[in-house]
């Protein structure tokens, strides 16, 4: 059995097995567990390793909840390669997940770790993600895997197989040989990053950053967050925005029961269709053309049209007030945070830290439309500390600017109650 275009350090290989015995290539070898005794074995094997990478190959276009469909893993005791679709369960797998004393390697690890939450509940412990440490290491944030590989290991990786059809059965040998290459490289790069985190003295930095991947918070549907992205929601009123609450909670719901994806069941373009028309009745869905392809389940109208009309609970109400509301931005608050993002940019190239990393767009932008809001990752940690009391204090105060030319010097003053936090460019 031939793999076309193998690893990287040899071109060609052959695959030889039966179940529970180890693939063999010219530099490599590595198990494919398809029974839950292999998967024990795997388990035994591994329980107290010191470091295990991972990967997972997964289809999420199709459905509500993800199918995972194989799971890639390196440690210490060799490479893996678990058919999740053949096994029962990963019990052996997710074990070594929760296992603190074993340190947890991936690449942009976040979706990997969602879909082990969705399907079994778990939180990992003691991570590293090697997008995360690379964006402290004069890299971008987010960095792809074959750049990492291709500048830190002089490998080039190839990723044509990313989009394949992991469901389907048997695995052929180059979709093996492809998500092998996926995990094969991430203990050497941790390795060659790691030394680069301390000799800049960035480790605990990047444990601190990357502690986030073990929160359930991250995870966790959130059905107000999915309102709040709604674009015009500020200007809906407080009855419509507690509908519009009410659609996405039934739309994951009605996803979740059918596992089809929640576009499949309501597409975003005809939230506002649902929204607008629904209080007036089914009539009015069945009146609007765009809901043409709804004809055939007018169940659903009905059920828009008791949302719609249902009395507002205690609890909604109280979400509903909770809401933070845009402050008007000002002119000047332009100028303001044009002048805060110059700020973090040169921070960034100062210190070599990406400025995603060093301050989240999402959270200049809630900055920018709450002048109340001050988040909390610049209350305390490596952010704080890099960014220095100065810096700080202007994300915190975000008072009107006044600038003063001097020769060639430029001197900036930002007014505010307590006095004034001088800049100078």
């Amino acid at each position: 059995m031939l793999i076309e275009k193998g690893l990287p350090y040899f071109r060609r290989a052959f695959l030889h097995y039966r179940e529970g015995t180890v693939f063999m290539q010219k530099k490599i070898q590595f198990s494919f567990i398809k029974t839950l005794d292999a998967l024990n074995a795997f388990y035994q094997e591994n329980k107290e390793v010191e470091w295990m990478a991972f990967d997972t190959e997964f289809i999420s276009e199709r459905s509500y909840i993800p199918k995972l469909c194989l799971v890639q893993v390196a440690t210490p005791k060799g490479n893996y390669i678990l058919d999740s679709i053949l096994l029962e369960h990963l019990d052996g797998f997710l074990e070594l997940i929760k296992n603190p004393d074993i340190i947890k390697i991936t690449c942009a690890g976040e979706n990997d770790y969602r879909i082990l939450f969705q399907l079994y509940g778990i939180l990992p412990k003691n991570v590293i993600d090697l997008q995360i440490a690379a964006g402290f290491l004069h890299y971008p944030y987010p960095v792809a895997f074959q750049t990492l590989v291709s500048k830190e290991l002089n490998i080039h990786v190839n990723k044509a197989m990313k989009v394949s059809d992991w469901s389907s059965r048997p695995v052929n040998e180059s979709q093996l040989a492809y998500a092998l290459k996926d995990v094969l490289y991430l203990n050497p790069l941790w390795k060659s990053l790691w030394e680069k985190a301390r000799q800049l003295n960035r480790i605990e930095m990047i444990q601190q950053e990357c502690e986030k991947l073990c929160s359930k918070k991250l995870y966790e549907n959130n059905h107000t967050k999915e309102a709040l992205r709604y674009s015009k929601f500020f200007r809906l009123s407080d009855e419509e925005k507690i509908f519009l609450l009410r659609i996405y909670k039934w739309r994951a719901g009605e996803a979740r029961e059918k596992n089809k994806p929640k576009d499949k069941i309501l597409s975003d373009k005809l939230v506002p269709v649902v929204l607008k028309n629904a209080a007036s009745g089914v009539s009015a869905l069945k009146g609007d053309r765009r809901m043409v392809r709804y004809l055939k389940k007018q169940e659903y109208f009905k059920i828009w049209y008791d949302m719609a009309v249902a009395p507002v609970t205690e609890e909604e109400r109280k979400w509903v007030n909770s809401v933070e509301k845009p402050t008007r931005t000002r002119p000047e608050d332009e100028i303001l945070f044009d002048i805060l993002k110059v700020l973090i940019k040169s921070k960034s190239l100062e210190l070599g830290i990406a400025p995603l990393l060093l301050m989240p767009a999402f959270e200049l932008k809630r900055m920018k439309t709450n002048r109340r809001y001050f988040p909390d990752v610049l209350k305390q940690g490596w952010r704080k500390d890099l960014l220095g009391e100065t810096v700080v204090n202007w994300l915190n105060k975000r008072g009107r600017l006044s600038f003063h030319l001097e020769g060639l010097e430029c001197r900036i003053v930002m007014e505010s109650k307590k006095g004034a936090v001088k800049g100078k460019g």
